[in-house]
């Protein structure tokens, strides 16, 4: 009996210190979340200075026809912020963000400086999305084709990357409008197998760069 309450006394001690320990995960989390949230107008203008980035590039006065294109949903929304800043501290000034859902559009909308150059992927909100989330993110990716599709015609040529790309240099994009090539793909794993094994390498659709006609 002694060791039965003993067991029980511990149980309960534990179940204690595990609902503790999950409060002060969420707490973490949540405040976590706040400053993600709640990147104000100033703060998104000094987030550049807290990367400790590199000065200036003297080529950013260079000018390409080149459009470097970054696609964020919500949840990258903070990524695809460093992501511009990093370009532009590195020199570049063609970068825009591409805010891929409404929640991403609503917050660009309103907490970002106004030198963040964004645009919005307006696309219809795809019916089975509570039942096949992966329908939901294909739906996305075709959109972004759409969306570069768009651009080409306009007379852009495009850079794709995401927004979790770092970029450690400037690179003009002139060599690669000046090149006899009308894409450049980055390599990228031996997914999907299938491909890999018929072709011997596949691409990333992480970071592309394709030619306006």
């Amino acid at each position: 009996m002694k060791v039965s309450r003993r067991w029980q006394v511990a149980r309960r001690r534990g179940s204690i210190l595990l609902l503790m320990g999950c409060c002060l995960m969420l707490w973490m989390t949540w405040n976590n979340l706040q400053s993600t949230v709640n990147i104000s107008t100033q703060e998104s203008a000094l987030v550049a200075a807290r990367l400790d980035l590199p000065l200036l590039s003297s080529k950013a006065a260079e000018k390409s026809k080149t459009k470097i294109l970054g696609f964020a949903d919500y949840n990258y929304r903070e990524y695809a912020i460093r992501w511009f800043h990093r370009l532009a501290m590195l020199g570049y000034s063609e970068q825009v963000i591409v805010a891929v859902d409404r929640k991403a559009i609503e917050f660009f909308s309103t907490n970002v400086t106004s030198d963040i150059h964004w645009e919005a992927l307006i696309y219809p909100p795809c019916v089975g999305f509570k039942y096949d989330q992966r329908g939901y993110r294909r739906q996305i990716f075709g959109r972004r084709w759409t969306y570069i599709f768009e651009q080409l015609q306009k007379g852009h040529h495009v850079l794709m990357t995401d927004v979790d790309n770092v970029f450690s240099r400037y690179l003009p994009m002139q060599e690669l409008e000046d090149a006899p090539y009308d894409v450049f793909h980055a390599y990228s794993t031996s997914y999907p197998p299938h491909v890999f094994d018929g072709m011997g390498f596949t691409v990333c659709g992480g970071m592309s760069w394709l030619r306006s006609a």
